[in-house]
C-alpha cells in the first residue's frame, strides 16, 4: 500500500505528510435523509448488531439504542405495471430498526417528586421496565447490570419481533413540520429452536 501511495503522489513521503488527492463535491444543499421504512411484519428474525447507551440531559432517564438487522428478509407480494399482486418475494434482508429500552429512571424524580398521579404510577409499578424484561427474556439471560461487558455481549444475539410502523409529526431545527413514518418493534421473544441457523 505505502508503495502505491508513493507511486500516485510522488514525494509525499518527503514531505512529511499523506497527500490526499483533491476530489471535487458538488452542492450539497439538496441532500436529505433517506429512510427504508419496512413493512409490517409478524415473528421476524433480528439480530443485534449494536447497543449503545443513551440518557437525558440530566442523566435522570437512561435507555439502549439499539440496531437490530432483519436476518432473513421478510416476504412481500410483488406487483406488475397496473398493481395487481402477482407473486411475492423475499426483501429487506439486513435492513436495520432500531429500537430503545429504558432501563434507568431517577425515582427521585420520576416517583417522588412527581405531580402527574398516571405518570407516577406508572414509574412506581416499574413498567419503564418492561421492554427491559422483554429483552432479556427474548435473549435467555439475565440483565442485572448495564455497562461496557453487557453491550459486548449482545451483539449477534438474535431475537424474534414483530416490526410495526408508526406515523410521527414533529418540527425540524429550521421550523419546518415533518411527517415520517418510522419502524418499531413489538412483541420480542425467544428464537424459536426451528428458526436458529
Amino acid at each position: 500500500m505505502e508503495d502505491e501511495v508513493r507511486e500516485v503522489f510522488p514525494g509525499a513521503e518527503e514531505a512529511g505528510f499523506q497527500v490526499t488527492e483533491p476530489v471535487p463535491i458538488d452542492d450539497l444543499d439538496g441532500v436529505k435523509q433517506s429512510r427504508t421504512v419496512v413493512p409490517p411484519a409478524d415473528g421476524t428474525v433480528l439480530v443485534l448488531r449494536k447497543a449503545t447507551p443513551g440518557a437525558s440531559k440530566d442523566n435522570s432517564y437512561r435507555w439502549l439504542n439499539i440496531s437490530f438487522a432483519i436476518r432473513d428478509g421478510i416476504l412481500v407480494p410483488t406487483t406488475d405495471d397496473d398493481g395487481n399482486v402477482t407473486g411475492e418475494e423475499v426483501r429487506y434482508k439486513g435492513s436495520v430498526i432500531f429500537h430503545r429500552v429504558c432501563y434507568y429512571a431517577d425515582p427521585e424524580k420520576y416517583i417522588t417528586n412527581n405531580k402527574k398521579a398516571t405518570s407516577k404510577e406508572f414509574f412506581e409499578k416499574r413498567q419503564h421496565l418492561l421492554e427491559l424484561q422483554a429483552l432479556s427474556k427474548a435473549l435467555g439471560m439475565t440483565i442485572s447490570r448495564v455497562d461496557d461487558a453487557l453491550l459486548e455481549e449482545l451483539s449477534n444475539k438474535e431475537v424474534v419481533a414483530d416490526i410495526r410502523q408508526k406515523n410521527e409529526k414533529f418540527t425540524a431545527k429550521d421550523g419546518t413540520e415533518v411527517e415520517t413514518t418510522r419502524n418499531y418493534l413489538a412483541r420480542l421473544r425467544a428464537i424459536p429452536a426451528d428458526a436458529e441457523v
